[in-house]
């Protein structure tokens, strides 16, 4: 029988889907936008603890970042990955990154009128699994902190995850092959580890492929399927922002 998304996992990204739009927010003391004409390629970003400047953001990260959502998440107009804008933003104290989060939701809303609604949606997505040979991983029992470095080097990626439970592993994983990723394990513990695979999908590279690596570094295996994944569907938004 085909596996479906966790009802958990779904309904968790909804109702705060729902939440975000629903939900009046803290807003930014003070924020410029402006419009990037530069036709360069790179990025940047710096965060302050009661600030952040976006240079040369496309308006689709921008919204990403907003609402914490992989690429995939995300159904909005083609043109808002192509239309680039800087953002200096200013709080009046310090702020977390949920803070930071809300208060990007409000500048898009108000700046920018965004206007969006969660939705359901069948996508081409893995289901994470122990691999035949079990799990290769070890509980960690300690009182240690979730964390997780991924660094992409030329000729492999490698990801250390740190206090990781299964449903975060598949977050991340997620991330690095661009489709949902959920986690059917039935795990409940967490793991420190380190995963590396090579990003060229060569069977005659050193560094094996993802599949491969996640079998023979955690012993852990990633199934396709088609799932129901919530989504964040873009209604409307203005290509020009509010005046400064």
């Amino acid at each position: 029988m085909p596996a479906v998304a966790s009802p958990a996992m779904k309904t968790s990204l909804a109702t705060l889907l729902f939440a975000a739009l629903a939900t009046a927010q803290p807003s930014f003391e003070t924020a410029s936008i402006k419009l990037n004409v530069s036709g360069d390629r790179s990025s940047f970003t710096r965060r302050g603890e009661d600030s952040l400047a976006l240079q040369n953001w496309p308006l689709r990260d921008i919204v990403l970042k907003a609402y914490d959502l992989k690429n995939y998440a995300l159904e909005a107009p083609d043109w808002l990955a192509s239309r680039n804008f800087d953002i200096n933003a200013k709080a009046s104290g310090r702020i977390t990154e949920g803070e930071l989060r809300q208060m990007l939701q409000s500048l898009l809303k108000d700046r920018f009128q965004l206007k969006a609604h969660p939705a359901e949606k069948e996508l081409r997505a893995y289901a994470l699994f122990p691999a035949k040979g079990g799990l290769k991983l070890s509980p960690i029992h300690d009182d240690g902190v979730f964390g997780v470095d991924v660094s992409h080097f030329p000729e492999k990626t490698r990801i250390a995850c740190r206090h990781c439970t299964m449903d975060k592993v598949a977050n991340v994983l997620a991330g690095e092959v661009n489709v949902p990723v959920v986690d059917q394990s039935g795990i409940p513990e967490e793991y420190s580890f380190t995963l590396e695979w090579s990003p060229k999908q060569n069977p005659d590279d050193a560094v094996p492929s993802i599949f491969t690596a996640l079998s023979e570094q955690l012993g852990m295996r990633l199934d396709p399927r088609r799932m129901p994944i919530s989504i964040l569907v873009v209604d409307s938004i203005s290509r020009t922002p509010s005046e400064n």
